[in-house]
């Protein structure tokens, strides 16, 4: 299946800007069309107000007479004294005598009464071609009368649109200069982006300790490189741990097999097999693999198991001791129980799991210890002022053999750790024990003055009475 290729963000913004703009002048045209073609009146005034203002500029007052005349651009000048009266005006002093006139009238035109404080009087429609008129006011108490004649709205409405076109025309180039910079921009800004992801492609088996750096980026992508990052670690810790649950299958697998492999060419050579230790062997690579197999699924288990429940601790204890009874039948050798009484002892947890957990103490006390195994489950001591329940409990398996050396008091909870190496066993029994007590928030530990007790503390546990035990088990 070919690789689907994401989109660039920076082509979008420019994309998207280049739409918008185009929709805002495309919208600017419109409208202004709209305007021009729609207000027929109000186009003929502003044009007749345009004239009107070229005239205005073109007044020339004489300084020593006091009278007017008008100095015209050549084209105006022509237009006004062309026969057709298409152009006229006509100038009035304040007593509203006539100053001046266009060389094509041969009668001035009447002027109109100003509005106060306006500039420009209403525009007005006179003879019967219509003509179009307008009276100005003009300065020392002067008016000015333009007149022109009506001509087609077309024509009206073309000038006015080069008029509005002129105006828009300045978006273009502002349009260009906003995509060039959209483009710098988000080119600088997705630069810490592109830094990334080489940083997050530099992740793998081979550096699985690299990490993508928030420095430079976003706040928006804050979150998301945070969320990475903490999979990367989670990813990290679970490979680790994998790698070292196959490096030391590897190890303790080697010499058993090593030791199966000789005894079966010995056997091949003379022709006799000594049974028993073959199956001695064969138990011992059998309870190996079950263990690193149950190590394994615990591990897998503390990462994506759901939500503990409430679990009868006393209950666990005394089914994981009937499991083991059988077993200490046959050797001979006896398990006392003693739970904290009037109470039923519930925790948060995995019923399962701390069901392995004593189970594992109590194969651990069968096969390295002696005589009797005492199981003991109860809160920790208070003082005598404080209140009966602590919120900590505390499981004890206790054997009568001479228990764990000094020496080995640290290091007897590791994987493949054994009293003696010549000892029964896969010496993963108590790295079991010491993992599912981390799991519920305890540690597992050697008993600081019994080297033949192990003991589990476990925090957070309630004691529950009547029928709240019942239902909690």
């Amino acid at each position: 299946m070919p690789r689907r290729r994401g989109f660039s963000l920076k082509y979008r913004l420019l994309i998207s800007l280049f739409v918008v703009s185009a929709i805002g002048i495309a919208s600017a045209a419109y409208f202004a069309y709209r305007e021009v073609y729609n207000t027929d009146e109000a186009i003929a005034e502003r044009t007749m107000q345009g004239q009107t203002n070229e005239l205005l500029e073109a007044i020339v007052i004489d300084a020593a007479t006091g009278k007017a005349s008008f100095d015209l651009p050549p084209d105006w000048a022509e237009a006004y004294g062309r026969g057709d009266g298409a152009f006229a005006y006509t100038f009035y002093e304040p007593d509203g005598a006539v100053a001046a006139k266009s060389p094509n009238l041969t009668e001035p035109l009447p002027a109109s009464a100003l509005p106060p404080g306006k500039t420009f009087g209403p525009l007005e429609f006179r003879g019967p071609e219509a003509q179009m008129t307008m009276t100005a006011a003009a300065p020392g108490g002067r008016r000015l009368v333009v007149a022109r004649s009506q001509v087609e709205s077309e024509a009206l409405a073309e000038s006015m649109l080069e008029e509005s076109i002129e105006p828009m025309l300045l978006l273009v180039p502002s349009g260009i200069l906003a995509l060039v910079t959209i483009w710098l921009v988000g080119s600088w800004s997705l630069r810490p982006l592109e830094r990334a992801s080489r940083e997050a492609a530099d992740v793998g088996p081979g550096n699985p300790n690299a990490r993508v750096s928030a420095e430079g980026l976003p706040a928006e992508l804050l979150p998301l490189v945070g969320a990475v990052n903490g999979a990367l670690d989670r990813l990290s810790r679970a490979y680790e741990a994998e790698r070292r649950l196959t490096a030391d299958a590897a190890h303790e697998l080697r010499t058993p097999l090593a030791v199966l492999d000789l005894r079966l060419q010995r056997a091949q050579l003379t022709g006799e097999v000594d049974w028993r230790l073959v199956r001695r062997d064969f138990q011992h690579l059998h309870r190996v693999v079950a263990q690193l197999l149950e190590l394994a699924r615990m591990e897998s288990a503390a990462r994506s198991q759901p939500r503990p429940v409430a679990v009868n601790l006393a209950r666990v204890v005394r089914e994981a001791t009937a499991m083991v009874l059988p077993l200490a039948d046959e050797a001979g050798r006896e398990i006392e129980i003693e739970v904290e009484r009037d109470a039923s002892i519930t925790f948060p947890g995995y019923a399962a799991d701390l069901r392995n957990m004593v189970r594992n103490l109590l194969d651990n006390a069968l096969h390295h210890g002696r005589g009797k195994i005492s199981v003991t489950l109860g809160h920790a001591k208070q003082e005598a002022d404080a209140q009966a329940d602590s919120g900590t409990v505390v499981l004890q398996v206790r054997d009568e053999g001479s228990g764990v050396p000094d020496e080995l008091r640290e290091t007897v909870f590791d994987r493949f750790r054994k009293g003696k190496a010549s000892s029964a066993g896969s010496g993963l029994g108590l790295a079991i024990v010491q993992h599912v007590a981390h799991t519920h928030g305890g540690f597992a530990r050697v008993h600081p003055s019994l080297p033949n007790c192990i003991e589990v503390v476990l925090h957070g546990v309630s004691t529950k009475q009547g029928s709240q035990a019942s239902a909690a088990e």
